[in-house]
C-alpha cells in the first residue's frame, strides 16, 4: 500500500484551500479498506493540531451551517463561536462506516477543503499542524482485518499540513506504516 497527498487549491477569495489524500493497492491482488472508526476511509481525520491552533478537513461535498460561504474575516474559518460547537456539528456529518474494495493498483482519493476551527486569532497562522489516522485492510470483505504480506493488518498514516505566512499551504503524508 502506499498513501499520497496533495494541495489540489490555495485558498483564494471564492475557494478555502483544497488537499486531495489518497491509498494505492501496489499488490498483485485485490484488497478491502476498513477505517479505524466509524466512519468512511479518510473521509473524517481528527483536527489537524498546530501550536497555537487547529485546522479542520472536511470533505468537499459536505454542507453544514458552520461552513462558510466565503472567508470571514479575510480567512477561511468556520462560523462558530467554540470548538466544541464546530466539532458537535463536523460530528452530526459524519457518514456510516463504508469499505472501499481497490484491485491491483488501484486509487482511491477523497478531497477536503481545509478550515481554521475559531474565529479568533490570526488566519492559519503559519508552521506545521499535524493528524494522523489507521486504515485497516483484509482479502476477505466481511472477515476481521488480516495482514497482508509483512504489512499487517493496517497501517498509519501521518499528515502534515504546513502554512506560510503568505497564506499558501503545502501537504504532505508519512506511512504507510504498519499499525
Amino acid at each position: 500500500m502506499s498513501a499520497d497527498a496533495s494541495v489540489v487549491q490555495q485558498p483564494t477569495e471564492d475557494h478555502p484551500p483544497t488537499v486531495e489524500l489518497g491509498v494505492t493497492n501496489e499488490h498483485d491482488r485485490s484488497v478491502t479498506l476498513v477505517p479505524d472508526s466509524s466512519d468512511e476511509m479518510l473521509y473524517y481525520l481528527p483536527p489537524m493540531e498546530g501550536e497555537t491552533v487547529d485546522v479542520l478537513l472536511v470533505p468537499e461535498e459536505v454542507s453544514s451551517r458552520v461552513i462558510p460561504d466565503a472567508p470571514i474575516d479575510g480567512c477561511w474559518r468556520f462560523d462558530a463561536d467554540s470548538r466544541s460547537e464546530v466539532g458537535s456539528e463536523v460530528i452530526q456529518l459524519r457518514p456510516s462506516q463504508i469499505t472501499h474494495e481497490l484491485g491491483p493498483g488501484e486509487r482511491y482519493a477523497i478531497r477536503h477543503e481545509v478550515y481554521h476551527v475559531i474565529r479568533s486569532g490570526p488566519c492559519y497562522p503559519d508552521g506545521e499542524y499535524t493528524t494522523g489516522k489507521t486504515l485497516l485492510f483484509t482479502e476477505n470483505p466481511g472477515e476481521k482485518a488480516v495482514a497482508i504480506q509483512e504489512e499487517g493488518p493496517g497501517f498509519d498514516l501521518q499528515y502534515t499540513l504546513t502554512a506560510e505566512a503568505d497564506g499558501s499551504i503545502a501537504i504532505d503524508v508519512d506511512g504507510p506504516d504498519p499499525a
